[in-house]
This record gives structure tokens, C-alpha cells and sequence, in this order.
């Protein structure tokens, strides 16, 4: 009897040990070593000339990134961004520059007249690779016209209110780059502006894949953006879909005009541009008010 509990004793603890040498195989299938990822700094885009395209200023305001890690997509992300990657190596990093359409916080979107920027790293992990992404304007898109107030020759000189004291004009008193920028006055005798590009500046836009209208600004008041369609026997058709806020400092935006195009169908447009002193109970607000703008581009591709 004492041999046989001796030997059931014996086969239990070698069966116990190999359910114990098991189990720790199965926990470490189930829960295996966490990967250490390798990181990339992402830091804010740098807009550079590109020789030979008649693009004007690069002032931008791209406010993100859109990642790949070879074919691996890591997203969308705000910059400055730091991102982990749970790969090693040699990888090659892409990306596409992103912008905030129609100056909104909330959408976010490709912009199809700056360039993807690509870089290789090597990635080990814990290790941070800083890297500058760098874009400029693609040589195929069309730069229907690039307004930097520098010529004399304005291009918004289609009076549409009927007011000849409001305009429009170059300016050198607040300048954004070079050595003028575009002045809107208004006050109480002359509270409201309609202006749009001069006939001679009318564009057919269809067939177009994309159509923006980007400018930097800075406002004492609303300002609205619009296109104003023309047919085929010269009717206009004003339509102020965007704007902007007051800002008292210069800022860049871009409107995707693409949808109101397609939506629109006219034979031509114009590019339109509207604002007026603020009202409060059927009375003006403030006494005057100064609108600054520059470099406004008309882009299609």
C-alpha cells in the first residue's frame, strides 16, 4: 500500500509540474511582452518657395498631419505631435499637410495645392526622431489670380454697393509682407462695402476637381466671401457662403469654394467680397472700422 501511494504521489507531482510548466507557457501566449514603441517628433510646417510656380507668398497656417510609417497609417494628428510607432528599422515616413477649411476649428481637411512631404528614419525604441516637415505649392494646380496689393493695379475694383468712397485699395499704414497690403474704411456715412473682382477677372470654374480661395486677413468686423455667378447673358448672382471675424492680428484662411461651384453651375464668377459696420437695435455699434487683407489666390486644380 505505502508503494503505491508512494507512486500515485510521484505521478501527481509530475503531472503538477508540467500543469504548472504549461501554465506559464499559455500566460506568456495570452499576455505577451509589450512592444516599446520608437517615437517621431512631428514639429509645425515650413512652406518654402517653389521656383517656376507663380504662387506669391507662402504664408500658411497648416494645423496638421496627416502619418504613414511605410503603408502603416497613424493618423491625423495636431502640431507639434509626438507619435509613437511599435515598428524598428528603416521606415519611410510620409506626410500629407492639413488644414482648417473655412477658418473652422472643426473641420479638418486636405489641402490640394501643397505637396506631401517624405523622410526616412530609423526607428529604435524609446529613441524620439524630430522631424521638420517641410511643403510647397504643387506645380499643377492653376493660380487663377494672386492679389498682393504690390502692382497699382487692383483686382477687387467691381464697385457693387454704388458707394465710390468705398474700396478696396492698396495700402502701406498696415502691412502683412512686402510693401503694401489691400485697406477697407468704412464709417456711419459710408457703412458698407460690396466689392468683387473686375470683369475682366471672371473665371469659369467648371470641370474644376478642386476650387480655393485663401488669403490672410485682419478685421475690426465681419467679413464675407463669396462667389457671385454670372450667365449666359451677364446676370450676376451673389453668394456670401464664408467669412471671418473681427482678429486684431493677421491670420490665414482658407475656403473651400469646390461644392458651391458644382452646386452653382454658372457659365463664370466672380470673387466677391462683403462687409458692414455691426448694428444693434437699428443702430451702429462702433463709428468706423478698418479691414486689412493680402495676398488673396484664387486656386483650382
Amino acid at each position: 500500500v505505502k508503494t503505491k501511494l508512494f507512486k500515485n504521489k510521484q505521478a501527481f507531482g509530475i503531472s503538477g509540474l508540467l500543469g504548472l510548466l504549461l501554465g506559464f507557457s499559455s500566460c506568456d501566449v495570452i499576455n505577451p511582452p509589450e512592444q516599446i514603441p520608437a517615437y517621431i517628433h512631428v514639429k509645425d510646417w515650413v512652406v518654402v518657395q517653389n521656383p517656376g510656380v507663380p504662387h506669391g507668398s507662402v504664408s500658411g497656417k497648416i494645423t496638421h498631419a496627416n502619418v504613414f510609417s511605410d503603408v502603416e497609417y497613424m493618423g491625423i494628428f495636431t502640431l507639434p505631435a509626438t507619435i509613437p510607432i511599435l515598428q524598428e528599422g528603416t521606415k519611410t515616413i510620409t506626410i500629407d499637410p492639413m488644414i482648417l477649411e473655412n477658418g473652422q476649428s472643426f473641420l479638418v481637411g486636405f489641402y490640394p495645392a501643397y505637396d506631401r512631404f517624405t523622410t526616412e528614419v530609423e526607428l529604435l525604441p524609446m529613441q524620439v526622431d524630430t522631424i521638420q516637415p517641410v511643403t510647397r505649392y504643387v506645380a499643377d494646380v492653376d493660380f487663377r489670380f494672386v492679389e498682393d496689393f504690390e502692382s497699382g493695379n487692383p483686382i477687387f475694383s467691381d464697385d457693387r454697393d454704388n458707394d465710390v468712397e468705398t474700396k478696396l485699395e492698396p495700402s502701406s499704414e498696415e502691412v502683412f509682407e512686402g510693401s503694401r497690403s489691400g485697406v477697407i474704411r468704412l464709417d456711419k456715412d459710408h457703412p458698407y462695402i460690396e466689392v468683387a473682382t473686375r470683369p475682366d477677372f471672371e473665371f469659369d470654374l467648371r470641370g474644376a476637381n478642386s476650387v480655393y480661395l485663401e488669403l490672410n486677413y485682419k478685421t475690426e468686423v465681419d467679413v464675407l466671401f463669396g462667389l457671385i455667378g454670372v450667365d449666359n447673358v451677364g446676370l450676376t448672382f451673389p453668394s456670401y457662403e464664408f467669412g471671418v471675424p473681427p482678429k486684431g492680428e493677421w491670420t490665414k484662411v482658407y475656403f473651400n469654394l469646390t461644392e458651391q461651384v458644382i452646386l452653382s453651375d454658372f457659365q463664370s464668377y466672380q470673387i466677391g467680397i462683403a462687409a458692414g459696420l455691426p448694428l444693434e437695435n437699428g443702430a451702429f455699434t462702433v463709428d468706423e472700422a478698418v479691414i486689412y487683407l493680402d495676398n488673396i489666390k484664387l486656386i483650382t486644380n
